[in-house]
């Protein structure tokens, strides 16, 4: 999987920032919640305890996720502009797409 640090160069949001994706974590997170929350109508063998951590995200994480695009194009094209962003690619991500798509010769 390769990753790329998105940095805007120009504007205050990312060319990833999409602003559906932040309530669309927010609903998720606060249904997970309220499904941890709800109380069962039968009694569980365990007990699970919530986690004080799992809180609101806060900005910076939420900056965090949004300027990350996770697009193998987007770190071709940060490569080949010579961006000073941060980009990682994972080993695996070519040999598994060598394996998935026959590209192995003989």
């Amino acid at each position: 999987m390769a990753q790329t640090v998105r940095r805007a160069i120009e504007g205050r949001y990312p060319s990833c920032y999409i602003p559906s994706r932040i309530k669309e974590r927010r609903a998720k997170a606060r249904a997970l919640r309220l499904e941890q929350q709800r109380k069962p109508d039968k009694l569980e063998d365990f007990t699970c305890y919530s986690e004080s951590d799992s809180e609101e995200e806060t900005p910076s994480q939420q900056h965090r996720i949004l300027s990350t695009s996770y697009n193998f194009v987007d770190y071709v094209r940060s490569r080949e502009i010579l961006a000073p962003e941060p980009r990682t690619v994972d080993p695996s991500y070519a040999t598994r797409h060598m394996l998935t798509h026959d590209m192995f010769r003989e």
